[in-house]
């Protein structure tokens, strides 16, 4: 029932990300800085102490107190919240990359993940255009938080396989792999023609002659 729950969670979540996450920046921001903090305290705790993912309550209090202190500061600091999302899509990244090579345990995959979080966090402070990023980073993320929750709903995964992030839960389904790309570039399209409609909608609103 737990993975139940956590794969609803992760799938609604995750879907909610991928396919508005601009329209819903401010609101989603803490959301997401929740969910990389959770799982990214949850880790961190799991790796030092030698226990499974969220498999003791220490884990799960551990993730909880992370994943709240960075959903409040992705709500409270915007640029904060660039290199959070940008360093948590990347951390998922190298994290399921290192896990999909065989590199699943101990601290050296977690230094390889943060290398990879922390090039994309440079890199999206460095190209200074945070809304193309936060449309191709919650894509890419969200859509892979959001068929990890699928598998999980369907018994495929466990909730410990999320330890090393959504792509890496997906590394070992190539069918799963090839639907999160598909989701993140049907999520991608989404977004930009989503943020083309508001934008019009704004010129002709100011365009529009008022009443005299």
């Amino acid at each position: 029932m737990e993975s139940l729950f956590v794969g609803i969670l992760v799938l609604v979540l995750g879907g909610a990300v991928a396919m508005y996450g601009t329209r819903l920046f401010y609101l989603l921001l803490p959301v997401w800085g929740f969910l990389f903090g959770f799982v990214l305290g949850a880790q961190l705790f799991a790796a030092i102490f030698g226990d499974g993912f969220l498999a003791t309550l220490a884990g799960w209090g551990v993730g909880l107190v992370t994943g709240i202190v960075f959903g409040v500061i992705a709500g409270l600091w915007y640029w904060a919240s660039i290199v959070l999302l940008a360093g948590g899509v990347g951390w998922i990244v190298g994290d399921g990359l290192l896990d999909a090579i065989g590199m699943a345990d101990g601290i050296l995959p977690l230094v390889g993940a943060a290398v990879v979080a922390a090039v994309f966090a440079i890199v999206a402070v460095v190209i200074d255009a945070p809304t193309l990023l936060v449309v191709v980073l919650t894509s890419i993320g969200g859509s892979a938080y959001s068929i990890a929750g699928v598998l999980l709903v369907l018994g495929l995964i466990e909730r410990g396989d999320l330890a090393h992030g959504a792509i890496g839960a997906l590394a070992d389904f190539p069918l799963a792999v090839v639907a999160w790309l598909v989701l993140a570039v049907v999520a991608l399209g989404n977004q930009l023609i989503d943020a083309r409609a508001r934008s019009t909608d704004l010129r002709v609103g100011l365009n529009r002659p008022s009443a005299a």
